[in-house]
């Protein structure tokens, strides 16, 4: 050890500048030979191996020799053998500059081994000459690596849905343009005065489609007439879970003055994030991107409000027998009246059925949505579009509904695991471009306030909301229906006639069960 140090005061004195530069140019090389060979450093303070002392100093590194003839260092040997014999005299390992900067970096050595001598000789162990760094790992890190357990259902959805969701981030905006549009229909005054034949005229362009849109003849527009201060009850809808099949839970109540004022507010400060300055058909489709991207990202956490299947009135005037009421009281196309029409088969049911023959309306906020499904018994539906923000639906025909529900069986395997009925429970949402990559037709329409909106027998259909809105559905079935009645799964509306979502209405026994013509 005094020769090595000997050597390194020598190397900075005065007149010795050719041997100091001769030393650092032997290190440098040497260094940068053993790092382009190795990959890493072997050098390491004998104070590190311990853990004990101060950190690596910069300006001074030392490493073990690597003489496999030299026998270990026993522990009664001195502090200075077990540290600093590892000390190469032939290459010196001093990364200094100068004489001041040498002579510093032989008082840090000499503290170094001073403090190890202090402390005691069996505070530093000895070291294998031969050791490498991996050698000096702990047990643990030195295991080999363990068989992995298979993943549980729910890990390996998680992490399919990461997957796809990876992919979603940059495919999401080409994906929501690709969906075509539904046919949008103008009935003139005289085609307008009877809904049933009008849409019966229709079906065949249409039905294609599963859905379609009916904009009324300038004129034709009914005021709105539900009391604002009416009362409902919402129900909670995570948007980001809306794949997952998660129910919604019980919501607050509110007038619809209060769940105006609240869905708007809501409603401004997402449209000045994602659609500033944007107006009609721009506005509406940068929203829709915002909602898939919430649903398929799962980036993002969102609540949402739904008023959704109230029976707490309607938006349409009503009859009065005692006073005329308005022109519109007793309109075809009053939906308190077209379930009933003549041509609709459900006149000839007795009795009321909420939902059916009873229109039930829809309050909605920003991102609520309605989930893919059916009509009861694959039934006719109308929609009308009251007041508010516009209504994105995506229709499948029927013609592709065996396609759907496969597709949808691909996308969510685990959910139709623990819920073969998944798909009448309301409550899962795929985005269409994952149907449309697996060849399931599906076509969009946008309502706006004034709209109706016709789905088709056995068509599943789904959507969501761009703001506070307020819409109102019912049923209808024309003869043409008949041949999907016989066809629809009655066992299930019999289960679902069990629950006050499809009760019938109290002045009714009559069990949920359509006869075909009364006699």
């Amino acid at each position: 050890m005094a020769s090595a140090v000997a050597m390194v005061v020598g190397a900075g004195g005065a007149g010795k500048e050719g041997e100091r530069e001769r030393i650092v140019g032997r290190v440098s090389r040497k260094r940068s030979s053993r790092h382009n060979a190795n990959g890493y450093d072997h050098s390491e303070p004998c104070a590190d191996v311990d853990g004990i002392g101060s950190t690596r100093q910069p300006a001074v590194r030392r490493r073990f020799d690597h003489n496999p003839n030299e026998p270990p260092a026993t522990a009664g040997s001195s502090s200075s053998a077990a540290c600093g014999s590892t000390i190469d005299q032939s290459e010196p390992e001093t990364s200094v500059k100068g004489s001041a900067a040498a002579s510093s970096a032989v008082a840090t050595t000499e503290t170094r081994t001073e403090s190890c001598a202090e402390i005691g000789g069996d505070r530093c162990p000895p070291v294998e000459p031969s050791a490498r760094r991996s050698e000096r790992l702990p047990a643990r890190a030195r295991q080999a690596p363990q068989r992995l357990e298979p993943l549980s259902r729910e890990e390996e959805a998680m992490l399919r849905r990461a997957l796809q969701n990876s992919l979603a981030v940059t495919k999401r905006e080409s994906d929501t343009d690709a969906i075509r549009d539904a046919p949008v229909f103008h009935p003139s005054l005289s085609e307008f005065e009877d809904p049933v034949r009008y849409i019966s005229m229709i079906r065949p362009e249409a039905e294609k489609y599963g859905i379609c849109k009916i904009i009324p003849p300038n004129g034709w527009r009914p005021p709105f007439c539900l009391d604002m201060s009416t009362r409902f009850v919402t129900r909670r809808q995570r948007v980001h879970k809306l794949q997952e099949g998660e129910g919604f839970a019980m919501g607050k109540e509110y007038s619809v003055t209060e769940f105006k004022h609240m869905a708007k507010k809501i409603e401004a400060e997402w449209i000045r994030k994602t659609a500033n300055g944007l107006e009609g058909d721009a506005r509406a489709a940068a929203l829709e991107r915002e909602f898939w991207r919430i649903v398929e990202t799962e980036t993002e956490s969102m609540e949402v409000e739904y008023g959704s299947d109230l029976m707490v009135g309607s938006g349409f005037p009503r009859k009065h027998p005692n006073r005329k009421g308005c022109k519109f009281s007793s309109s075809p196309w009053n939906l308190l009246n077209l379930p009933r029409l003549e041509g609709s088969l459900l006149r000839y049911l007795d009795g009321n059925v909420a939902g059916v023959t009873v229109p039930w309306l829809y309050i909605g906020m920003l991102f609520t949505a309605f989930c893919f499904h059916t009509e009861d018994n694959y039934l006719y539906s109308v929609n009308y579009h009251h007041i508010g923000a516009t209504k994105t639906w995506y229709g499948i025909p029927s013609s592709h509904a065996a396609a759907f529900e496969r597709a949808m069986k691909q996308e969510v395997p685990m959910l139709f695991a623990d819920h073969p009925d998944l798909l009448h429970q309301l409550v899962t949402i795929v985005p269409p471009s994952h149907l449309l990559a697996r060849k399931v037709g599906v076509y969009r329409c946008r309502q706006n306030a004034g709209e109706f909106v016709i789905t088709f027998p056995q068509a599943y259909h789904a959507g969501f909301n761009h703001g506070f809105n307020c819409a109102e559905a019912v049923n209808f079935a024309p003869p043409d229906w008949l041949p999907y009645g016989a066809k629809a799964p009655t066992a299930q509306m019999e289960k679902r006639c069990c629950d006050e979502a499809f009760s019938i209405d109290e002045h009714s026994d009559k069990s949920w069960q359509l006869p075909l013509m009364k006699p």
